[in-house]
């Protein structure tokens, strides 16, 4: 084991020295090209997310930003980076209320990856969730029994000829209506891939489907999605065609005018060697991640491995778990924001007029004094007290060392956590000294006013609008979380603050109204790339905030 980690570290350091850059993947055989593209995106994450390493970055994204990233790299053979990872998720596991069946199954396939096939977490999560949420829960739920996640209901062979039987005339499949959809067949062709050798009937599915997705290729190579020509159609292909043994950059039926489809989703690669969505606009998440896990697919393919979806991850023991596998509370206060409190009765706020709410701070009450100080001389005297009871029963020196020791960190603690109760968390803005403009957020849920909820007004507003002074770069996000705290309107989140993801608003969740709803936000009637605690703004700026069922495409 010693010489194995010799070796390593010894060409880790010629890569170094004759690179000039930190190489994650050894290059073999041909995917040197892959591996450079993979490096490029690990590096561009872990810079964006201001942690030290690796393991720190997917640790403070477990359970929201990522997941796929660690199934990634649990694939690509680095799973020394996962220990602190899979910890993190079953801790946001057991934190989070998930609604999603589709995130729950998706968290499930991210713990057997990082080497937790025997968590408790996995039982009864393909029972729960297969068939759930639509089309998508099937093929989640098909992931997981091909990686055998437990089911007393459901077998793999089930569920696989029931995704057969959802195929429509075309050879695709969609979420709903009666038009197939690349991405949507793509993913469904990953997961019935192994089971084309035990079935006729789906091998035959698989080959409708494979025609389906060739007809659908672009002339450059890529695919499009609701008329969107994106990266992710592409690289969900590439997964799809890697998954059923199918070379996606040499098979005839998928190179148009000498383009493939790793062509077509190279068009959408950036500089800092992250993804956009869309050509000309900057970079986006879903597309980065997306297209790292392509990548990896080909990687695997190179090297005659498995698909993508089949993980060669082994149990993790308690025996080979380092003791420090727990995330510290700063880890797990990055990659969860989750603030609830009852809304005000009438479950939305009136409308401010510009010169009502321009300037206006909430001024500190000087009597309002922290009370931490008198909590840690309370603790001081508790330790003396213990300390003078060791006395008296001479106890060993360990002892007082314990003592002295626990009551530093409890001090510790006090002054380095900020706790707050609800009433002094919501209800107030910060008195921002240096403003540099003003700008107005809506709130609104207009097209789910049709279902009768507690949480859905009937005029569809939750937040009217309403102005905030900005400072300097201050993001949508910081003045989403302003106008929560101000009007006590619950509001859930993942991620750190740079890669944030807003889950759910006034107790309405992504998902609940279908398989494409969820929050998406507009800057002055645009819909942007990127992500809301991203996203920088100027004075004037509108922000809207909207509930949607169809991915934006279903607002004015």
């Amino acid at each position: 084991m010693k010489n194995k980690i010799t070796a390593v570290l010894l060409l880790t350091a010629i890569v170094i020295l004759s690179c000039g850059k930190t190489a994650f993947f050894a290059e073999s055989n041909n995917v040197g090209e892959y591996t450079q593209l993979l490096d490029a995106i690990v590096v561009f994450n872990r810079d964006l997310s201001n942690t030290s390493d690796i393991s720190e970055w997917l640790a403070a994204g477990a359970g929201s930003g990522t997941d796929f990233y660690a199934i990634s790299l649990s694939q690509l053979g680095e799973g020394q980076y996962l220990f602190k990872y899979a910890a993190a998720l079953e801790k946001y596991i057991s934190e989070n209320d998930v609604k999603s069946a589709v995130t729950r199954q998706k968290h499930g396939l991210a713990l057997i990856s990082a080497g937790k096939r025997s968590s408790e977490k996995l039982v009864g999560l393909a029972d729960s969730t297969i068939g759930e949420l639509g089309i998508m829960s099937y093929i989640y739920g098909l992931f997981l029994l091909n990686n055998g996640a437990p089911s007393e209901k459901y077998t793999a062979e089930e569920i696989a000829a029931e995704l057969v039987s959802k195929q429509f005339d075309d050879g695709g499949w969609a979420l709903s209506g009666n038009y197939s959809d690349v991405d949507v067949t793509a993913m469904t062709v990953q997961a019935l891939a192994p089971h084309i050798a035990e079935s006729e009937k789906t091998a035959k599915a698989v080959e409708r489907a494979i025609s389906f997705l060739s007809e659908k290729q672009l002339e450059d190579g890529g695919f499009q999605s609701y008329g969107t020509k994106n990266p992710e159609s592409a690289a969900q292909v590439i997964i799809a065609l890697t998954s059923a043994g199918i070379d996606p950059i040499n098979d005839e039926r998928f190179i148009k005018n000498g383009k493939s489809p790793f062509d077509g989703m190279m068009k959408f690669r950036l500089d800092d060697g992250s993804f956009c969505h869309e050509e000309g606009k900057g970079t986006n998440g879903m597309a980065t991640y997306q297209a790292f896990m392509a990548i990896t697919s080909l990687v695997r393919f190179s090297r005659g491995q498995s698909s993508f979806f089949l993980f060669d991850s082994k149990e993790i023991t308690e025996e080979e778990t380092p003791t420090d596998v727990a995330p510290s509370e700063t880890e797990v206060n990055e990659q969860t924001e989750e603030q609830i409190l009852p809304e005000a009765e009438s479950g939305q706020v009136p409308e401010q007029s510009e010169s009502e709410a321009i300037g206006e701070a909430e001024v500190e009450n000087p009597a309002e004094k922290s009370n931490k100080p008198l909590i840690a001389a309370a603790v001081i005297l508790a330790g003396a007290v213990l300390i003078a009871v060791c006395i008296i029963k001479k106890q060993k020196p360990a002892t007082y060392i314990f003592v002295i020791a626990l009551t530093a960190i409890v001090i510790a603690v006090i002054f380095l956590t900020d706790i707050q109760t609800p009433e002094k968390y919501y209800g107030s803005t910060a008195n921002k000294q240096n403003a540099v403009g003003t700008v107005s957020i809506q709130i609104r849920c207009d097209i789910i006013t049709e279902f009768d909820s507690d949480y859905i007004p009937k005029d569809g507003v939750i937040l009217q609008k309403t102005y905030f002074d900005i400072e300097e770069g201050d993001t949508v996000y910081d003045i989403l979380i302003e106008a929560v705290k101000k009007y006590s309107i619950h509001i859930e989140t993942t991620g750190p603050k740079n890669m944030v993801y807003v889950n759910g608003i006034n107790h309405l969740y992504e998902f609940d109204y279908g398989d494409l709803s969820g929050w998406i936000y507009k800057v002055n009637g645009e819909t942007v790339s990127v992500g809301c605690g991203q996203c920088i703004l100027k004075d004037g700026d509108e922000i809207v905030w909207h509930y949607t069922r169809e991915l934006g495409l279903d607002l004015d």
